[in-house]
């Protein structure tokens, strides 16, 4: 099969911690568990990290990702940070 045209997936966001205007790309989305605690596991939640200050950014599958700013993120994204999260 050809592909004839590939939509390659982006989210352009501000930095919440130093305001930097970034592009982030399939490779830097990372998968994650937030809000847990010593006996719980947290939620599940797909995120970038500022390559300026370091903030962790939600982008979907948290409560602090909330409707409005929840980010769609195509399943293979999503897929292969669970994996890489998986292999660590």
């Amino acid at each position: 099969m050809k592909i004839l045209k590939r939509n390659d997936w982006s989210h352009r966001f501000t930095c919440t911690g130093c305001k930097s205007e970034l592009l982030a790309e399939p490779d830097d989305i990372k998968a994650g568990t937030f809000g847990g605690s010593y006996c719980e596991t947290g939620d599940l939640a797909w995120y970038v990290e500022c390559v300026v200050c370091g903030t962790d950014l939600i982008l979907d599958g948290h409560a602090s990702a909330k409707p409005k700013s929840a980010v769609f993120i195509p399943a293979d994204i999503k897929n292969r940070a669970q994996n890489k999260l998986r292999n660590r």
